[in-house]
């Protein structure tokens, strides 16, 4: 072994010694797996093949219960005021006789004289000019009134010549005799030839007529025999009393059995919306309440029938009120009652046909009697609640309320969020027979206040058949990027969606058909679903967060230390080695900022880890393996102290595959291992200590 020593050696330099020193510090292994990152719940779904969707759902944003489509108002009453009016007289005929021996009992002496002389011989008659003058009675048959003021009708006298002779004129004197004798007309009858007769009438409107009638002929002129005839007093004339057509306005008579102004009653049944058209109703529920009132001295039959109203496919009794100078009153149950409206004509539809028949029911009594006599029915309408309807229903817009969804979890991507092919689903369920169009009024806004409509086309929600009637259809339209501007509402990113907007119904007007039906208990109920697919195409998607300096301890709002618990760091290098099998790029950048985040330093990071291979459809189909090393040299934490950053704002930028030009799309599968470890460098001043 051989030693050498060198002399006069200057430790002198070595009195400020730098030591260095580097140490690696593996730190951990971090398993990311989406199935561990992204649990299945309420919101997030996975597909059979693993695919995972963010989902959204609002069983309702919009209902539509019956009475938005038809609401039936109440009734105004209907009345029915009808007076006794004219009281039909049975036409009567009675025949009176006068022989030439009675008349001539009331002709002058010398007349009666000659006719007596002559009687049973033969030669020539004499002529007659004399008069009657004396009241013959001529009783109508007293069982059908007694007095009564026509309104309208005639006595109708047929006046036969018996004589040999004719007759050259005749006057007849019509009398009442009850209560005291009046005049009532006179007729007269001229040429009548011998065994003919000629007829004439009495209008008697304006007339008071008693059952006791009476006559006299003040003028009877014949003509002389042109030859010799047997002279028989036996002979004489005849009159044939009708009286024809007569109705009376009041007196004493028996009624008889008839019909008083029967009455067709057209109820309007019409919704709150004009434009409803309804052609079939039938009622869960309601009553039509009636009162009938009468002062008429006689019973009175009133038959009220509802037509083409059925019930059990039986067509509904006509109902029938008794009354005699009296009121009743009662209900009318229309539980069940289908009604036809379309019996009117010219109004197929909201009408509702009533028909009232007051009937009188003879006694075969004489009563007092005016035509001002009434029989007044009255007929109100308890609520009524419909089973079903059937017709058109309508031509409107109703409202929906607006309602608003909140996105907090958007709110972390304040740069967007750019889906690829995001949906939102409008699901309904409807049992109401009528095309619906929703114009859905959507609206996103951003955590800063950017808004975006939705601007989707108007749809037609699903709806039954008349041969579904009693079902609920279900239905989805799906909103996407082809059909509204849902990529750009997404991209603001909205933290909050309001729904708004309009369901039209019938939007194209009347058609002429009427296919419309409502049911009990029916309705429309209307909600969405955003389905968000994670398949994202992008090349600038950034995520941004900003957090307290984690590189530092922060007190009352200043730096303290740093948390590497030294000051003695020269750097400190952050290396990851990653197997990725997600098909996204991502680039890290850090940022330090005031306490007001304003930026004032950074740390460019560049690719922290590269895409995995995707094939077209955008599922992974190989890992990629890269590393990153994030290095922090003390003259940044200096600098970062130095100006109290106390904030930090991680931003990071998200590339799809193959550079952003790829979509990628994201599985429960998908594991991304990360191996983490440090490298710090510390370095030591040496000072010799002087003595």
């Amino acid at each position: 072994m051989l030693v050498a020593c060198k002399k006069d050696i200057d430790l002198k330099k070595f009195d400020n010694l730098t030591i260095s020193s580097e140490l690696g510090i593996p730190l951990a292994v971090v398993d990311m797996k989406m199935s561990d990152l992204l649990k299945q719940d309420s919101n997030v779904v996975y597909d059979p093949d693993g695919f995972i969707h963010f989902i959204i759902r609002e069983d309702s944003i919009a209902s539509f219960p019956v009475d938005s489509f038809v609401k039936l108002p109440d009734l105004a009453p209907v009345t029915v005021n009808t007076k006794l009016g004219l009281i039909d007289i049975t036409d009567i005929t009675i025949s009176e006789t006068k022989t030439l021996g009675e008349l001539a009992d009331n002709f002058s002496s010398t007349t009666k004289a000659a006719l007596q002389a002559a009687n049973g011989t033969v030669s020539i008659f004499p002529s007659i000019n004399d008069q009657n003058n004396n009241i013959t009675s001529l009783p109508l048959n007293a069982s059908q009134f007694a007095s009564v003021r026509i309104a309208n009708g005639f006595l109708v006298i047929d006046f036969k010549n018996q004589l040999k002779v004719t007759i050259d004129q005749v006057k007849v004197n019509i009398f009442n005799t009850v209560p005291f004798q009046t005049l009532v007309g006179q007729l007269v009858f001229n040429n009548i030839p011998p065994s003919s007769s000629k007829k004439d009438s009495l209008n008697l409107s304006g007339v008071t007529l008693s059952s006791s009638l009476a006559y006299s002929l003040p003028t009877f002129r014949t003509f002389a025999s042109s030859s010799p005839v047997l002279i028989d007093l036996n002979d004489g004339v005849k009159l044939d009393v009708t009286t024809k057509g007569m109705k009376a306005s009041g007196g004493t008579a028996i009624f008889p059995d008839q019909t008083i102004n029967a009455q067709d009653l057209k109820v309007d049944l019409k919704a709150d919306d004009p434009t409803v058209r309804i052609r079939h109703v039938e009622f869960e529920s309601g009553m039509i309440n009636y009162s009938v009132a009468s002062n008429i001295d006689e019973q009175l039959s009133i038959k009220i029938t509802i037509q083409g109203a059925t019930k059990n496919a039986v067509p509904l009794a006509p109902i029938l009120i008794n009354v005699k100078n009296q009121t009743k009153t009662g209900t009318i149950d229309l539980k069940d009652v289908l009604f036809d409206l379309t019996l009117d004509g010219t109004q197929p539809y909201n009408k509702m046909s009533v028909k009232v028949e007051p009937r009188l029911i003879s006694s075969n009594v004489m009563k007092d009697f005016d035509s001002s006599n009434y029989v007044n029915a009255s007929f109100t309408f308890g609520t009524l609640k419909f089973k079903e309807v059937n017709g058109y229903l309508g031509n409107r817009d109703i409202a929906i309320d607006v309602t608003e969804q909140t996105f907090d979890f958007l709110e972390q991507f304040d740069k967007g969020f750019p889906l690829d092919d995001p949906k939102i689903k409008i699901l309904s369920s409807n049992s109401i027979g009528v095309p619906v169009s929703v114009t859905l009024d959507a609206e996103g806004t951003s955590a800063k206040g950017a808004k975006q409509k939705l601007n989707a086309s108007p749809f037609i929600i699903g709806y039954p058949s008349t041969a579904q009637k009693g079902q609920v259809i279900s239905d989805t339209k799906v909103i996407d990027k082809s059909n509204s501007s849902l990529l750009a509402l997404l991209n603001l990113p909205p933290t909050r969606i309001s729904f708004g907007g309009k369901a039209s119904i019938n939007a194209g007007g009347f058609t002429g058909a009427y296919n419309d039906f409502i049911v009990k208990g029916s309705g429309i109920a209307v909600g969405f679903e955003i389905d968000m697919p994670l398949s994202l195409k992008t090349n600038n998607f950034v995520i941004e967060q900003t957090s307290d300096n984690p590189l530092f301890d922060i007190k009352n709002g200043k730096i303290d230390k740093t948390k590497l618990g030294t000051d003695s760091v020269e750097y400190v290098d952050l290396i990851l080695k990653i197997d990725n099998g997600i098909p996204l790029e991502m680039k890290l950048d850090m940022f330090f900022a005031t306490q007001d985040t304003v930026i004032s330093d950074s740390i460019i990071v560049g690719t922290l880890m590269q895409s995995a291979i995707a094939d077209a459809n955008g599922r992974t189909t190989k890992n990629t393996l890269s590393s990153c090393t994030v290095r922090i040299p003390r003259e940044k934490m200096d600098a970062i102290r130095s100006q109290n950053l106390t904030k930090m704002v991680v931003r990071m930028t998200v590339i799809s595959a193959s550079n952003g030009t790829q979509v990628s799309k994201i599985y429960s599968n998908y594991t991304t291992r990360i191996g983490i470890s440090a490298k710090v460098k510390l370095r030591y001043n040496y000072k010799k200590t002087q003595k």
